[in-house]
C-alpha cells in the first residue's frame, strides 16, 4: 500500500490547487504532510513509497565488495538503490549509507 498511498496524497494536493483555481486567496495543503519530502539540497520531491523494496531478509543478502567510496553504480548496493549494510566489505569511506531521517516500514 505504500506507493499507492503516496500517489493519492500527491494527487490530492494537485486536485486541491485545481479546485481553488478561481479563488483569489487559496489555502494550500502542507506538501510535507501530503506525499512530498524535502531533498537535502532544498527542493521538494514526491515520496515514492514508505515500505522496503523487498523483504528485509533479502535486502540483507545484497552486499558489495567496493574498494572505494561506493559513490558510483559499480557498487552492487547502489546499483539496486539500497544502502550499504554491515554485510558489505566496502571501506570506511562509504558514501552509500542509509539516511537516518528515512524510516521505512516492513509491511
Amino acid at each position: 500500500m505504500g506507493a499507492i498511498k503516496q500517489h493519492i496524497l500527491t494527487v490530492h494536493i494537485q486536485a486541491s490547487v485545481w479546485r481553488q483555481a478561481s479563488i483569489t486567496r487559496q489555502e494550500f495543503l502542507d506538501p510535507l504532510e501530503n506525499g512530498f519530502c524535502k531533498d537535502t539540497d532544498g527542493p521538494l520531491k514526491p515520496t515514492t513509497t514508505t515500505v522496503l523494496p523487498a523483504p528485509k531478509a533479502i535486502i540483507e543478502l545484497v552486499n558489495c565488495h567496493c574498494k572505494t567510496d561506493c559513490s558510483s553504480r559499480r557498487c552492487s548496493c547502489k546499483d539496486v538503490s539500497l544502502p550499504c549494510t554491515d554485510l558489505c566489505v566496502c571501506s570506511s569511506q562509504c558514501n552509500n549509507v542509509e539516511d537516518p531521517r528515512v524510516h521505512l516500514s516492513a509491511d
